[in-house]
């Protein structure tokens, strides 16, 4: 499946099809293509910590 894991194998997020393709992940040295998609995951918050988000 196209679902973000972390170390631990733990399922993070789900990567809808229009993004799958050119998907650099935070292990990626590269990606080769037209169109790439980057993840900030600077910010990113899971498990106890998901209240912490916000817009």
């Amino acid at each position: 499946g196209w679902w973000m894991q972390n170390s631990s194998t733990e399922l993070l997020f789900w990567v809808p099809p229009a993004y799958r393709t050119g998907l650099w992940r935070p292990n990626s040295t590269a990606v080769i293509g037209r169109h790439t998609t980057r993840l900030d995951l600077t910010q990113f918050v899971h498990g106890r910590d998901w209240a912490r988000c916000h817009i």
